[in-house]
């Protein structure tokens, strides 16, 4: 440690006196402290906390592990109660795995995948080749599946008013209230729905009872999207993109890899477009991230501007005028402007999901004008069939709740006591709807609330039916008979509301004959129907649908509309926020809390920062000084020690916080007065300033045994205006003790007084488990983590990359791109990535080796991008063909930018001098 015995000021002093990129995978590792010392050479860290675990929690976790145990690996299997086939598979051979196509629902769009099925029960999930949405690929999500539905969590019985009831009973209290679902008095509140076969059924039901409305709510959302599409269109549209035929792409706060309907197909197209296919022909396209948090995205990036949220707007805005009217903004925006118009015709711009709608229309204009529709976008009809902007029509639900207009309400699949948003009260208008039944996998915070509770099937256990994010029609087909007699599909539920009871099979078959038929047009099918379909020729379609999980011609048709330029011009300017905001975003595991109960994906470390079983407030380290989280460098040793990641906790409020939930949380906290969101920090070089970015889905209360209480829960700080992003953060650092509790912290660490820090938490994270003792970093020499080089460098040295004989081949990279070597990012299975001074999260260095990836020497950090960038492709660019800072190339580090408003030489103080 250096003499001001501070972490940071120890990594600082490091950086400053060495040469070249430098590789670190933690702050701790590169100050080369003695507490991380003694973590790496410790050949089983925490042993103690092992032994100190007791036996209800160790079974608490291992109870749905020990349950899959005897499936998969033992040969002697444990005496368990049989379960039966759904039909005898004709070619079983004893000892050998059957695999099975079908479909699961990712946030409501179908992914193909195959299932690989033992002696009747499914032990193994991977993509089905044939769909577009998985090609043969998954992600953590598809293979999650498989633990939830032999989670013993799982809700195995109806539920009435807080007593275990039956299928019969409640639907014959719901044949009862028939009488009063007219005049919109049935709500059916659903997710996002792409399933023809459940739209059919929703569609039946509002025209059996007049004045029925259909709700939709997703927390994570793509709301922005649909508002755009109507302002710039005047119509709904899907949007499906090429990666394939694009050299450039730019992300405007997209984690393309993760969030967007067909994530796995774009990381495929992604990394096709990265391949170095010999090197006198070596071409690869060019990503610019522009994002307001790190995300796998990011860490794969050529080019990464970390920016706050509400400067993405500004930047969209500046791409839209410099791409229309040539128009020269801030340098680094001429320039990546530039790249793009050399490229027209090969350019996509892709705003995240959350984004506002300004955003998303200002994409949609910047596509057309650059020419890329129809080449590297393509729009089509709508997939999804639920409500289009879902805060609206939740908001329109509450009020209908509020003002006794709803009977009976219908929850399918949805927890919106528990992610609602905050301002709308949605626990205290459910209290107004008599009958309210919540159908679900899980007994939830809504189904304590709710009248009735139904239990569901999961999805390898039912049939059905789902839409890709290209509007392919793929088919659900159960691998096991439900394990719990009790539990329903919801086709089966609203075949009860319907009163046409009927299985699920029947139900699917009953929708199928229509869509077997090439068109896709849903007025066409209507009006065909299915007596003109010859009984054989149909059978023989359904079984070969079933075999290959895909119905053939089912894609979505492209369809030609035209952005309204004056409507574009006519979208107010942006308010400039010069506050801490705060940035909420899906949990990369859990995301919006569905899978919160899934131990496995409680246990992988989180992208980027490595983090398992919570969440945490992701800050800068400046961020981390201006919340109270960390004092001003010279204080004492116990503040100094508080800046490591994952012990301070602060409190967090926002200006759009309402009072009344402000004042709730302070009598909730009794005598320790504690008000705001209390959550642990975890600083993160390279995250943008004046952001704190928290991730949603934790601090459940009723999900199960293993996901209870794990966590925080921010949905309190989240309204219906500030479902992206929050403005007036305040916050106040607290100390946590062994019961959970918080309290204030005595004394004010911002102002250098004397503090108290006892009593911290502690976050695990994966980063530094079992490293071997090597040397100290700073004296490694030719030791890479990743190997990197810019594409010229490729050329130059006819595909040799770093010091021979080391490390072996492979492992060629772009600049800042993802590897072809073993660990490249492909099919949804890439860009980890961990800490990086440059500010890419790992991306600056490739998406390879996914924990390791950064720079020590770092000099001056994003939010000057500058120092983030080496000119690898040539670009067309004059003079700046040169490696190094080319979009920064002789310009003065202090001059005003939309991401440096204030003109500051350096964002980062503490990393450089």
């Amino acid at each position: 440690m250096s003499d001001k015995n501070t972490l940071l000021a120890s990594m600082q002093e490091k950086l400053q006196n060495k040469d070249g990129r430098r590789m670190w995978r933690s702050l701790e590792e590169v100050a080369d402290t003695e507490e991380f010392k003694q973590w790496v050479e410790d050949e089983f860290p925490n042993r103690l906390d092992l032994l100190n675990m007791d036996r209800r929690k160790f079974l608490k976790v291992g109870g749905a592990g020990l349950a899959l145990a005897g499936l998969t690996g033992c040969r002697i299997m444990p005496q368990v109660k049989a379960v039966p086939y759904v039909r005898s598979p004709e070619d079983l051979v004893n000892g050998i795995a059957l695999a099975y196509a079908s479909t699961l629902s990712c946030r409501g769009y179908g992914v193909g995948v195959l299932v690989e099925q033992y002696e009747g029960r499914p032990i193994k999930i991977e993509g089905n080749p044939r769909h577009p949405a998985s090609l043969g690929a998954t992600d953590v999500f598809e293979q999650a599946e498989l633990l939830q539905m032999y989670d013993p969590a799982r809700s195995q019985n109806v539920v009435h008013n807080g007593e275990i009831a039956g299928w019969d009973e409640f639907a014959t209290a719901l044949r009862q209230r028939r009488g009063k679902f007219s005049g919109g008095a049935l709500r059916i509140l659903t997710g996002t729905v792409t399933s023809p076969t459940l739209t059919a059924q929703i569609n039946r039901l509002i025209a059996k009872y007049p004045g029925t409305v259909w709700h939709a709510y997703e927390p994570v959302n793509r709301d922005g999207a649909a508002l755009a599409a109507q302002t710039v269109f005047g119509r709904p549209v899907n949007t499906v993109y090429n990666l394939e035929n694009a050299r450039v792409i730019v992300s405007l706060d997209c984690d393309i890899f993760k969030t967007l309907p067909g994530n796995v197909a774009y990381a495929r197209q992604w990394a096709n477009g990265r391949r170095v296919r010999g090197v006198n022909n070596s071409e690869m396209n060019r990503m610019y991230v522009i994002e307001s948090s790190t995300t796998t995205t990011g860490a794969s990036a050529d080019h990464r501007f970390p920016v706050k949220p509400s400067e993405i707007e500004t930047i969209a805005r500046a791409i839209y005028s410099g791409a229309d009217a040539k128009a020269q903004p801030v340098t680094w925006l001429a320039q990546m402007i530039a790249d793009m118009e050399a490229n027209r015709g090969a350019v996509v711009v892709i705003p995240g999901e959350h984004c506002s709608p300004a955003v998303h229309a200002y994409a949609m204009a910047i596509n057309e004008t650059l020419g890329a529709v129809g080449k590297t976008v393509t729009y089509t009809e709508p997939v999804e069939t639920s409500p289009a902007v879902h805060g609206e029509s939740l908001q329109n639900l509450v009020t209908a709740m509020n003002n006794k207009r709803v009977d009976t309400l219908v929850i399918l699949g949805g927890n919106p006591v528990f992610d609602a948003p905050a301002d709308l009260l949605f626990a205290d208008a459910l209290k107004n709807v008599p009958n309210s039944v919540n159908f679900n996998l899980y007994e939830n915070e809504t189904s304590e609330l709710a009248s009735w509770h139904v239990p569901a099937t999961h999805a390898l256990e039912t049939w059905g039916d789902a839409r890709a994010f290209d509007g392919t029609v793929s088919l659900v087909q159960p691998l096991i008979a439900p394990l719990y007699a009790g539990n329903k599909s919801d086709t089966e539920l609203l075949a009860e509301l319907l009163d046409q009871p009927k299985l699920g099979y029947d139900i699917l078959r009953d929708t199928y004959a229509p869509l077997v038929q090439p068109s896709v047009d849903p007025k066409a099918v209507a009006a065909r129907g299915v007596n003109g379909a010859e009984e054989g020729n149909l059978e023989r379609s359904w079984q070969q649908a079933l075999i290959n999980g895909v119905l053939p011609d089912s894609k979505a048709a492209p369809i030609s509309v035209t952005v309204n330029a004056a409507a574009v011009a006519a979208l107010p300017a942006p308010v400039a926020n010069a506050g801490i905001e705060l940035n909420f975003r899906p949990d990369p595991h859990l995301w919006d809390g569905r899978y919160a109960n899934n131990s496995w994906l409680l246990e992988l470390p989180r992208p980027v920062t490595t983090v398992t079983w919570d969440n945490v407030a992701v800050v800068s380290p400046a961020t981390a000084k201006k919340i109270g989280a960390v004092a001003p460098y010279g204080d004492s040793e116990a503040e100094a020690a508080a800046r490591i990641s994952g012990k301070a906790v602060v409190a967090l409020t926002t200006a759009q916080m309402p009072d009344a939930l402000k004042k709730a949380m302070r009598d909730a906290s009794g005598k320790q007065n504690v008000e705001g969101v209390s959550i642990p920090v975890w600083i993160l070089p390279g995250h943008p300033n004046d952001v704190v970015t928290v991730s949603l889905g934790f601090g459940r209360t009723r999900c199960g045994e293993v996901g209870d209480d794990v966590g925080v829960n921010v949905y309190p700080l989240r309204t219906s205006d500030s479902m992206n992003y929050a403005t007036g953060v305040q916050g106040n650092r607290v100390k946590w003790n062994a019961t959970g509790d918080m309290f204030n912290v005595v004394g004010d660490a911002t102002n250098g007084n004397s503090v108290d820090f006892q009593g911290d938490y502690r976050v695990a994270a994966a980063q530094s488990q079992h490293l071997m003792r090597g040397v100290d970093i700073a004296e490694q020499e030719d030791r890479d983590i990743v190997r990197h080089a810019s594409l010229a460098e490729y050329r130059e040295k006819s595909g040799r990359i770093g010091p021979e004989g080391h490390h072996g081949g492979g492992g060629t990279t772009e600049g800042h791109g993802e590897s072809t070597g073993e660990h490249g990012a492909e099919a949804g299975h890439g860009a980890a990535g961990s800490h990086s001074a440059e500010g890419a999260g790992g991306g600056s260095e490739g998406a390879s080796h996914g924990g390791a990836a950064a720079q020590e020497n770092a000099g001056e950090l994003p939010l000057d991008p500058g120092n983030d960038i080496v000119a690898d492709k040539g670009l067309p660019i004059p003079g700046l063909q040169g490696r190094g800072n080319w979009l920064y190339k002789d310009r003065d580090p202090a001059t005003r930018t939309i991401t440096n408003p204030e003109g500051n030489e350096s964002l980062y103080p503490e990393f450089s001098k």
